[in-house]
């Protein structure tokens, strides 16, 4: 995050990724298509280990794309959907969708009813997209049941899940926000706090790129993922770091307000305290000369009367 807040552009990383994606989606289309084999039951997943790895790597930048929009956002966005479109990730795509819902500049009633819309297509895909996919899904559930029961607030320490689930699969609890409670317990909440000041604004590119990281670590876990934890973690820098400047600029701004008010409210009292001296100053005068002509009337009044 650090780095990131150092970026006066962390777009430019998202760039970058989807240069970084361009030889594994062509891999991965040869994988698909031609039966090239590089990693054994890896599927088409490129250079990386999995189709869902690519696909949840792809994913946020697709939706950074779209939100760019100009012709460097097509080009992102085209780079990242060929992965998307051959991985066929239910989780990737879902995020991706609920993403750009969150997103759009639509009211709050419409986005309801797309979300919801969202999540019945969602369902259906579960069911007929296979047994495996529909296996793979209710493992999930079983797993994020178990996960449940197992929370305590002081937290079973990191690496905790691993060491107690050794089984394929079974070695995450497919969801990083509820093993981050799983394993640090209450103290897990520090470590969710940037996230989610980061994702508080308007919609820009990159607060839609970390928006569907953040909604795939609620049903995954790509924050195991070291290509997609540096992603979230430049991007949620840049961002407070965008934010803080605005901030900064904003105090900024009502503190020289509360100079100029204070400036200005001092020289309206000075010249109210100038202004009450010189009518003091006036009084005074004037008590002095008709004190001063009244002794000298007295005083002529006795020398007549002797």
């Amino acid at each position: 995050m650090s780095a990131g807040a150092q970026l006066r552009d962390p777009g430019r990383v998202v760039i970058g990724f989807a240069l970084g994606l361009v030889p594994s989606a062509a891999i991965a289309w040869g994988q698909a298509f031609y039966d090239w084999s590089i990693v054994p039951h890896a599927g088409a997943a490129g250079l990386f280990l999995n189709r869902e790895v690519l696909a949840e790597t792809a994913a946020p930048i697709a939706v950074c794309g779209v939100i760019r929009r100009g012709w460097i956002g097509m080009a992102v966005c085209a780079l990242a959907s060929i992965p998307l479109a051959i991985c066929q990730s239910r989780v990737s795509v879902g995020a991706a969708a609920v993403a750009l819902v969150l997103m759009a500049p639509i009211r709050r009633r419409a986005k309801v009813s797309i979300l919801a819309l969202v999540v019945l297509a969602g369902s259906i895909a579960l069911i007929t997209m296979g047994i495996g996919k529909f296996g793979s899904g209710m493992q999930r559930i079983v797993l994020w049941g178990a996960a449940i029961l197992t929370l305590d607030p002081r937290g079973q320490g990191l690496g905790w899940w691993a060491s107690v689930h050794m089984q394929p699969n079974e070695e995450y609890v497919h969801s990083d926000v509820l093993q981050i409670f799983v394993e640090l317990g209450l103290p897990g909440v520090l470590l969710l706090i940037a996230p989610a000041a980061a994702l508080r604004g308007p919609s820009t590119p990159e607060r839609a790129a970390l928006a569907t990281i953040a909604i795939e670590s609620v049903v995954s876990f790509p924050l195991h993922t070291p290509a997609v934890a540096f992603l979230a973690a430049v991007l949620a820098g840049g961002i407070l770091r965008a934010w803080a400047d605005v901030r900064l600029a904003e105090l900024v701004g009502r503190a020289r307000n509360v100079l100029g008010a204070l400036r200005w409210k001092g020289a309206l009292a000075a010249g109210v305290v100038r202004s009450r001296a010189r009518e003091l100053s006036e009084v005074s005068m004037g008590a002095h000369f008709w004190a001063h002509h009244f002794r000298g009337s007295a005083h002529g009044s006795g020398e007549l009367r002797e």
